[in-house]
């Protein structure tokens, strides 16, 4: 990838961020073959580390040492390392001994890599440059990617797979669960944002319900179902085996034995297996292109982690566009995904009672393509309307009635799925939100920040909805406009109203479009005449108008 090569003359680390099913190991062995100097790359789970070099071997045809508890590499150019392993000075220093410094890192999965332990081995190798590779940089603890990686070189989403062909259309169906309570629930800064052995004790009790909802919904359709422990796990494979044909569930939980894993998976592998019930096993690093529904039985507050889950179900069945070469070829590859086996990915999103907390679904996984106001417009009509549909579909149909509600002057703010973004009230560029993300990962606004956005006229409810990134950059804009003296937050939010939505009006002319708003009540003693207002903010002051 020229990017991160490119990006990595000049800085020490970058991001390459490609959605689960892009071929995001084919790029960074790409990279580890064309790169002058030994290579190596960081994994955090056994599997990943023998199909990273499985895959690298295969693809580079080099010989590829792995460090992994008692095997150690052997001085090749290559190596792929359990990050587990290898974090004590002695074990990197002998690495170093058998072969010489290491000149790139490369870590998969590196969301992972703000802890201390983890990034052990970065801070050991401080001559080499860094290569991170994510599926996403989101992470639901507030930290940041910024404190390891220094830009994201590189994005692409799932919207932009789905469009150009790589990836199959995510379609969803909620399904309501009357046993499902989580309101009581404490939150978690762990992985997911939720006290995983509360969850589990609660979700267990919707066992039925989620068993149900596979057999009703997946058909003869291969599934993977997501649990957020070990109980619910193996509560739902027992429930749906006896619904059905017995061992047509399996359940795999972290301490099921490897070889037994194994078996699992080369059963499922074969077909001999239609649901594979698991707790945090097979969010990342697995490759089953014949899954075609999955079941989100785990709530979650994390956009990372339900972006890995759902990613298991939207890689294309092998050859069917194999033969299909060029990015220009999107339409061809999306036509013959249409008429295969696997049209589009299922996702089954188990739901109840949420209470306090604020849950991730299946339109939140595409941070960075859609505004939050246009996913949670989705979000309620999905909710309102219930049944199948197509979850890109419904985010674009969101993102076209707020546009008309904006041309119709129909804009409010009145409840979060009927919001605006405030930025749109001074056509904010969202652009650069990868980086923006590992600048500041999901850090909550700070109470001055808040005071001061209140201040500007921001209502509780945009203020709320904001993250740190847009917080700031809507701050920035304010502080600008006030120097250069433009329109306030209220007033281009109110001419926005009647359709005046150049952010670039002068304050006194603002200022004199509202004192004629004023003078016809708002539009609602009288009427506004748009072409007088047009009038009013674009004609210069003249001299002794009081505006």
């Amino acid at each position: 990838m020229n990017a991160a090569m490119a990006a990595l003359t000049t800085q020490r680390s970058t991001v390459i961020v490609a959605a689960t099913g892009t071929g995001k190991t084919t790029i960074f062995a790409d990279i580890a073959q064309r790169w002058p100097g030994r290579v190596l790359v960081l994994a955090h789970r056994s599997e990943l580390v023998h199909q990273a070099a499985h895959r690298i071997r295969r693809q580079t045809g080099e010989e590829v040492g792995i460090e992994q508890r008692g095997r150690c590499s052997d001085g090749e150019r290559i190596v792929v390392a359990s990050v587990q392993s290898i974090f004590t000075e002695d074990r990197m220093n002998t690495m170093e001994r058998h072969g010489g410094a290491f000149a790139l890192v490369i870590v998969d999965e590196c969301h992972h890599y703000v802890s201390k332990r983890f990034r052990a081995p970065l801070d050991h190798f401080k001559a080499a440059k860094v290569l991170g590779v994510t599926a996403t940089i989101d992470r639901s603890d507030n930290k940041a990617l910024g404190q390891v990686f220094d830009s994201v070189a590189y994005s692409y989403h799932i919207g932009r797979g789905v469009e150009d062909g790589y990836l199959v259309r995510p379609v969803a169906q909620e399904i309501f669960m009357e046993k499902m309570d989580i309101s009581e629930v404490k939150s978690s800064r762990g992985e997911g944002g939720l006290n995983v052995a509360e969850l589990d004790d609660e979700m267990v009790k919707s066992g039925d319900e989620i068993a149900d909802g596979m057999i009703k919904y997946a058909g003869d359709r291969q599934g993977i179902v997501f649990t957020p422990g070990v109980k619910t796990a193996h509560y739902v494979a027992e429930a749906i085996n006896a619904r059905g044909i017995p061992g047509s569930a399996a359940a795999v939980d972290g301490k099921t034995p490897l070889d037994e894993r194994a078996m699992v998976l080369a059963r499922f592998s074969r077909g001999e297996i239609q649901f594979l019930v698991n707790c945090m096993i097979f969010t990342e690093g697995f490759d089953a292109p014949s899954a075609a529904v999955v079941g989100l039985a785990r709530p979650t507050k994390s956009r990372s982690l339900a972006t890995q889950m759902i990613g298991r179900i939207l890689r294309v069945l092998p050859g069917v566009i194999d033969h299909v070469k060029g990015p220009d070829e999107g339409g061809t590859r999306r036509a013959a995904i249409a008429a295969s086996k696997k049209p589009n990915g299922l996702i089954l999103n188990f739901v109840g009672e949420a209470g306090k907390h604020d849950l991730i679904g299946p339109d939140d996984i595409f941070e960075g393509e859609f505004t939050d106001a246009e996913r949670a417009r989705a979000k309620k009509k999905k909710k309102d309307q219930g049944g199948e549909s197509d979850v890109i579909d419904d985010l674009r149909n969101a993102r076209k009635e707020l546009e008309a509600l904006a041309k119709s002057r129909q804009i409010k703010a009145q409840s979060r799925a009927d919001k605006y973004d405030p930025l749109a009230v001074f056509n904010i560029d969202h652009s650069q939100i990868d980086d923006d993300m590992v600048k500041f990962g999901q850090r909550p606004v700070g109470d001055n920040m808040k005071a001061y956005l209140a201040a500007k006229g921001l209502s509780a409810n945009e203020i709320a909805a904001m993250k740190f990134p847009q917080a700031m950059k809507m701050i920035k804009a304010l502080k600008v406009r006030q120097e250069k003296g433009l329109s306030t937050y209220k007033q281009q939010k109110q001419l926005a109203r009647f359709g005046v939505t150049d952010p670039n009006v002068p304050f006194d002319r603002a200022s004199a479009a509202m004192s004629y708003i004023i003078a016809k009540g708002f539009g609602k003693r009288g009427k506004i005449d748009r072409d007088t207002l047009l009038r009013i903010v674009e004609r210069s002051r003249q001299p002794g108008e009081d505006g």
